[in-house]
């Protein structure tokens, strides 16, 4: 344990090495991170936020303190929307004074009791579908009421990404056939967007009212701007904690009333629609890329790809983690 962060070693850093049953699905064990960070109850809010940005993850699992001296107890899980549904009312009532001392809150006050959790050899498409149901990147890895691990998407994607190309090698139908698609075939077409003249809290309520991750931004001709995501707001936010900066906030209309424009540092990665899928996918399985804007031949932005799109492909078509 340092600097407030927790991370759990059990063995190394890989998989951890455990007897399979009969079987021909891939399990959990096969991509579970066995030195994940976590959170401990009694680390506070502003800690779970920068966790959340150094891990680029919108989920951590919180431990019980009672449980650290001898195993992991799994206590909860915290995820960035009930970071943003905590402070979002200092924020608009622009009560700084109410927002620091959300900060110093508990992470136990708000944490997500009893989420769903995973043996090491539960089937990756039962992984995935437990992913999507709860609308988080992470999934806890319980053994004997244990915590021995956590799976979070990137590993899986990077998965998806390894059996297809083991799949095309050996001429495996439904690999293979994953090989051959293109992004307009799972790219969600139908988003919500902003423009870049609405304001922060516009967006920080679209994420909280919704199950989305990522907004594009697109000008008056449907150009597209950016892509501002949970992330960014979450940036922003650790910028309102630091006191060396907040004099910049004098101005408290200037809170949550900036354009969504200013939240916009990086280019959005751009992708077209008739792009092999695979090589989509490599760029997603990038940590620093989780969310692709997809443009059609005419350089027009029509949709995006994110990692929900190809999990929900893959808990359609089951067989590719067949032998």
């Amino acid at each position: 344990m340092h600097d407030g962060t927790l991370h759990v070693s059990i063995g190394k850093d890989a998989a951890v090495s455990l007897s399979r049953p009969a079987g021909t699905c891939r399990w959990a064990q096969d991509v579970m991170q066995v030195n994940p960070v976590m959170l401990r109850q009694r680390q506070t809010v502003q800690q779970a936020i920068e966790n959340f940005i150094s891990q680029q993850l919108d989920t951590l699992l919180v431990v019980k303190e009672a449980d650290l001296s001898r195993f992991m107890k799994l206590a909860g899980r915290v995820c960035i929307k009930d970071i943003l549904h905590l402070i979002l009312p200092s924020l608009l009532r622009k009560d700084m004074k109410e927002f620091h001392d959300a900060l110093a809150i508990p992470v136990d006050d708000v944490v997500i009791a009893h989420p769903k959790t995973m043996t090491p050899w539960a089937g990756i498409v039962d992984v995935v579908t437990a992913m999507l149901a709860d609308y988080t990147q992470v999934i806890g890895i319980e053994q004997d009421e244990k915590l021995v691990g956590q799976v979070n998407s990137g590993s899986i994607l990077k998965l998806v990404l390894d059996t297809a190309s083991a799949g095309s090698a050996i001429g495996d139908n439904y690999s293979s056939y994953f090989s051959q698609l293109c992004v307009n075939d799972l790219m969600a077409g139908y988003v919500i967007c902003l423009e870049p003249d609405d304001d922060i809290a516009r967006a920080i309520c679209l994420f909280l009212a919704t199950a989305i991750r990522y907004i594009p931004v697109l000008d008056k001709q449907a150009r597209l701007v950016g892509i501002v995501s949970q992330q960014d707001i979450l940036d922003y936010v650790a910028s309102l904690m630091d006191p060396v900066s907040v004099s910049v906030f004098e101005n408290k209309d200037s809170i949550l009333d900036r354009p969504v424009s200013t939240l916009l540092h990086k280019e959005a990665q751009v992708v077209f629609g008739k792009a092999e899928l695979s090589c989509a996918a490599k760029l997603l399985a990038d940590q620093s890329c989780d969310c692709l804007a997809v443009m059609d031949s005419q350089n027009k932005f029509c949709g995006i790809l994110s990692h929900s799109e190809i999990f929900n492909w893959i808990v359609r078509h089951p067989q590719i983690f067949s032998s």
